[in-house]
């Protein structure tokens, strides 16, 4: 039985020799265009370029190579599968196991390498891989002696896999279609981080809150033309199913396009993908869409999961199996190096974010306590205000026994004013005391001209007083006044 033997292209340069003038002379020996083989070709090194059972021929053709700079190696494949071996996140390959066994065993490559048999869709490490080889009878297992020296290494080989790429060359296959998807790896070029997410959904909520806006005001208009409650509740329902579905409409059918994002996100270079770096179908992107809901019920907890997580998802990326990635970012391609910096309107965006919005989360919340702060100060100083009637009062009924029925019959002269919050305070007849807050615009609108009646009911020969106030909500008044 004939051996076949591989011709590896390893993507490497000898020494001596600048990949520059390598690559474009290998590929004008094998007659091949240099942009095939610079993309298509030497981003999957090492790569088999051929296979013969004439060992002279690959022979020849290691020699060509070699004699313009680039590195190749022949090896007899021994019955095994192929494997595509995974290299800054790039399938490279296919090449014989033996080549990928030798690169382990001499240190080259990790034993922590991730391999894929061809015809596998499955990654795993190298050292799971069982290293016993197939037993081959003794005749197909001898290897001519000049196989040996053909393919051994010049003096001073150092292979340089970041100087080149590698691949096969003219007549021979270029990208090995079969190589299994990879999933996306962790990494600051690959993936967006938080701070650029924000940036993006900020230009992203205010376009499509303009447009909800928009809906709602026309919807608003032709109900207000119609009249009625009814009219209007409805309105104000349909309203909210419309802003929904405008949201909901304008991110899937987006990030279900080609472009793969957002206006926001390809304002900032982002696109979303599944783990494989695909284009992701409209309903995953209705899935994540919707998924931002439970992100937000815990409290926004979920969208700061992609500042915290290593892939950067947040929990609806998860929930969709997701990833918000860099542009260059595409599959079977090599992924980028370097993290393309924040456009300047990031930083604004990202600063407004940082300062106006908890200033106004801040002044929503203060804001309307100082309100009732000040309510409840000036509802006390209508107590306050009613006290020297009160004692009139007292002093009369313990006097008289009875109450008296005006400001002059207790003394008091014809009003009782205390404060500019109040206009008037009145001793009525029944054991009451009437305070009437002012007008003007000094008092809270929600006591302004509003009264507090305070009630006094015969104890034993005391009086216990009591109040209340129809017109003021309980939860602006002073304790005592509450019912």
């Amino acid at each position: 039985m004939e051996t076949k033997y591989a011709l590896v292209l390893t993507g490497s340069t000898l020494p001596g020799f600048a990949p520059e003038t390598v690559w474009p002379a290998l590929a004008a020996y094998f007659r091949m265009d240099p942009a095939k083989l610079t993309d298509q070709v030497l981003v999957r090194a090492p790569l088999t370029i051929k296979e013969s059972e004439e060992l002279g021929k690959l022979q020849t053709l290691q020699a060509g190579a070699a004699a313009v700079g680039a590195e190749a190696e022949i090896c007899a494949p021994d019955g095994r599968p192929a494997l595509f071996v995974l290299l800054d996140g790039t399938p490279r390959g296919p090449m014989p196991r033996v080549f990928v066994e030798e690169r382990v065993e001499h240190g080259l490559w990790p034993d922590r390498l991730m391999i894929a048999e061809v015809g596998s869709n499955q990654w795993r490490a190298f050292r799971e891989l069982s290293p016993a080889a197939p037993a081959m009878p003794a005749e197909e297992v001898a290897v001519e002696p000049d196989i040996a020296a053909s393919s051994a290494r010049p003096a001073g080989y150092a292979p340089t896999m970041a100087v080149d790429h590698g691949h096969s060359l003219a007549g021979v296959r270029a990208v090995d279609e079969s190589a299994p998807a990879v999933l996306l790896p962790a990494g600051e070029t690959i993936h967006a981080g938080f701070w650029r997410r924000v940036a993006a959904y900020f230009i992203d909520g205010f376009i499509v809150g303009i447009l909800a806006w928009i809906v709602g005001i026309v919807l608003i208009l032709g109900v207000a033309a119609t009249g009625g409650v009814s009219a209007m509740i409805a309105a104000t329902m349909v309203n909210y199913i419309v802003m929904i579905a405008i949201y909901w409409l304008y991110f899937a059918l987006q990030e279900s396009s080609p472009a793969q994002a957002t206006l926001g996100k390809r304002a900032f270079g982002l696109k979303v993908t599944d783990d494989h770096a695909h284009r992701i179908s409209f309903a995953r992107a209705t899935g994540r869409f919707f998924g931002k809901f439970v992100s937000s019920f815990i409290l926004g907890i979920g969208y700061a999961l992609a500042g915290l997580t290593e892939r950067k998802q947040a929990l609806h990326d998860m929930m969709a199996s997701t990833f918000v990635v860099f542009r260059d970012v595409e599959p079977g391609q090599p992924l980028p190096s370097t993290r393309p910096p924040m456009p300047w309107y990031g930083w604004v965006i990202n600063i407004l974010f940082m300062t106006v919005v908890p200033l106004g989360i801040v002044a929503a919340i203060a804001l309307p306590a100082y309100q009732e702060y000040v309510i409840r100060a000036q509802a006390m100083s209508g107590m306050m205000a009613a006290e020297p009637a009160k004692t009139a009062v007292a002093t009369f009924y313990a006097a008289q026994n009875r109450c008296p029925e005006s400001n002059e019959e207790a003394g008091l002269g014809s009003t009782a004013v205390a404060g500019g919050y109040v206009s008037d305070v009145s001793i009525k007849p029944e054991c009451r005391v009437v305070v009437t807050f002012a007008g003007t615009n000094a008092v809270n609108m929600q006591l302004r001209g509003q009264q507090i009646e305070l009630t006094a009911t015969p104890d034993g020969g005391n009086l216990v007083w009591t109040c209340s106030a129809d017109g003021i909500p309980s939860g602006m008044l002073p304790m005592t006044c509450r019912e």
